[in-house]
């Protein structure tokens, strides 16, 4: 598993630096603001576009067919593929978690991370079984769609539960940043054993 992760990581090693600086400068934007959301928000994009990046090159060189041929199983290859997209969006969670910390307003700021938390993962959740399904070009014009709507109904039971003129009153402040992280949480539960079986009857 270890060179599975590692051979992710060489994919997009020559272009990390790009991502390091486009992270870093929302992170600064978020700081000065006293506000993670941009920050978060941007996050959730990267978590998605590196993995992507990453099974893009992996397509054109062939690799699937190479580690598959090569003894690797095609469980282990999935799985592995699902490791690397959690591990890129852990520094975004860390990160996120220090502007928590340097927030004045500190409650808001978590709620805030814990809802794209959850984003980042249904996005990686959504974006493996596409990709294992229908190959990376198609998937990745399909990802936008869904990711547009997601955040779309997202914002707009946002305004109705906590807006100021919220349709439902009495709802805890967390209420919504919980049920999206659980949902994220849920999503991906759902996704392995679904992304898994459609790597075991592809056709490579």
């Amino acid at each position: 598993m270890k060179g599975l992760l590692y051979k992710s990581w060489l994919n997009v090693k020559p272009v990390a630096t790009y991502y390091i600086i486009f992270v870093a400068v929302f992170f600064l934007v978020s700081l000065l603001n006293g506000d993670p959301l941009y920050f978060a928000a941007i996050c959730v994009m990267i978590g998605v576009a590196v993995p992507l990046a990453s099974m893009t090159s992996d397509d054109k060189d062939g690799w699937e067919k190479f580690a598959v041929a090569a003894g690797i199983s095609r469980a282990r290859f999935a799985l592995g593929r699902y490791l690397f997209a959690l591990f890129c969006q852990l520094p975004g969670w860390l990160l996120s978690g220090l502007l928590v910390l340097l927030c004045e307003d500190k409650l808001a700021a978590l709620a805030t991370v814990l809802f794209y938390c959850g984003a980042g993962l249904f996005a990686a959740a959504l974006l493996l079984p596409l990709v294992f399904r229908l190959g990376v070009e198609k998937s990745r014009v399909l990802l936008v769609l869904v990711m547009v709507l997601v955040f779309a109904a997202a914002l707009t039971v946002g305004i109705l539960a906590f807006g100021e003129d919220a349709l439902f009153t009495g709802l805890p402040p967390f209420a919504l940043p919980a049920a999206m992280l659980a949902f994220g949480i849920l999503s991906v539960a759902v996704s392995l054993p679904v992304g898994m079986h459609i790597f075991k009857n592809k056709d490579l």
